[in-house]
């Protein structure tokens, strides 16, 4: 069993480094915009992702950048269809004036913008770390000479849909913003389309089993283990829920040589939740090692994504009522 201890956090320390070396997007909410349909970038050079949408001709998203010397303005746009091509305007002091400007756009610095010419792609790109299949249409890039205001314009051509515009390239995450990427990348398969229900499905099927198998020991089973328990089907739950959207985008993509990585982050959150269904289920008093990996296991579940944030919650939690079992008094009450 220590071998097969060992494996699994193996499997951890190498997610670790793999997930460490992600190029990944933030989330940013676009909720708080001015009359003018207006959303001001924070942090420009920061690697944000916003999903919206257009609703046809002239329906526009702008959003501004403070942009200093050096800095780069970096912007691609994708689409969930291959019947959406957006249009894609970029303004500002340094942009040279390119390309027809419709009328019907609010665009700042007419004389300094440029039109960049989209296309959609015949076959989707498979993204593998928040599994979902895009198409990419293109973007622009430019370094800065001119200090100041930059805009985007995203607007409808003669189609409408869902467009995600990416924005930035410095990869950074605030420890919320990385904690939160499990429950935030529920939402982005919302955009998608996807009806909630589906999209939770594994998860809440995954749990029902482990309340079934939990409720038939609870009798025999100390706090600590009832916690472990419920972890471990957490992790199993998310994991499934991953599952179901690689296959979803695959379904649309084709098989990818990235999917391999998708297939990665999905064992060892699995491992991770076997390895809490074993820890759990033993009716032993718990030991130091005990109380250690389901501390452990919690504290990289959130590293790793794992248990929708909160598996590896209630994981931990069972690791501090291991060491309350070890380390109380044996004529001690119980803690119930």
């Amino acid at each position: 069993m220590s071998r097969y201890f060992h494996l699994i956090f193996l499997l951890i320390f190498l997610e670790c480094v793999v997930v460490g070396s992600v190029s990944a997007h933030v989330p940013l909410s676009t909720d708080e915009t001015t009359g003018l349909n207006l959303v001001f970038i924070p942090e420009p050079t920061k690697s944000w992702v916003i999903y919206d949408r257009i609703e046809g001709p002239c329906d526009a998203k702008y959003y501004v950048l403070d942009l200093m010397e050096g800095e780069e303005l970096r912007v691609s746009v994708f689409v969930t269809e291959k019947t959406i091509l957006p249009g894609l305007i970029v303004s500002g002091p340094d942009i040279e004036k390119k390309g027809y400007i419709p009328d019907c756009l609010r665009v700042n610095y007419p004389e300094n913008a440029e039109l960049v010419v989209l296309k959609t792609p015949e076959k989707p790109d498979y993204e593998p770390f928040t599994p979902q299949a895009i198409y990419q249409t293109g973007g622009y890039s430019k370094i800065i000479e001119t200090p100041g205001l930059y805009y985007i314009t995203i607007y409808g051509t003669d189609t409408k849909g869902k467009v995600g515009t990416a924005i930035g390239y410095i990869e950074k995450f605030t420890i919320y913003e990385w904690v939160m990427i499990p429950l935030l990348t529920t939402g982005i398969h919302v955009w998608e389309g996807q009806p909630i229900p589906i999209i939770i499905l594994p998860f809440l099927i995954t749990v029902a089993l482990g309340f079934i198998f939990i409720g038939r020991l609870w009798a025999v089973l100390l706090p600590w283990n009832k916690f472990a328990l419920f972890a471990s089907f957490f992790y199993m739950g998310g994991a499934a829920m991953v599952a179901l959207q690689m296959i979803i985008a695959l379904i649309k993509t084709g098989l990818e040589i990235s999917a391999f990585l998708t297939i990665f982050f999905i064992s060892v959150q699995f491992l991770l939740g076997i390895l809490l269904l074993w820890v759990g289920r033993s009716t032993k008093k718990p030991t130091y090692k005990t109380a250690a990996i389901l501390l452990i296991t919690g504290m990289f579940g959130f590293f790793i994504w794992a248990g929708l944030v909160i598996g590896p919650v209630i994981s931990i939690m069972g690791g501090i009522f291991a060491l309350y079992e070890i380390l109380k008094p044996e004529n001690g009450d119980d803690v119930f």
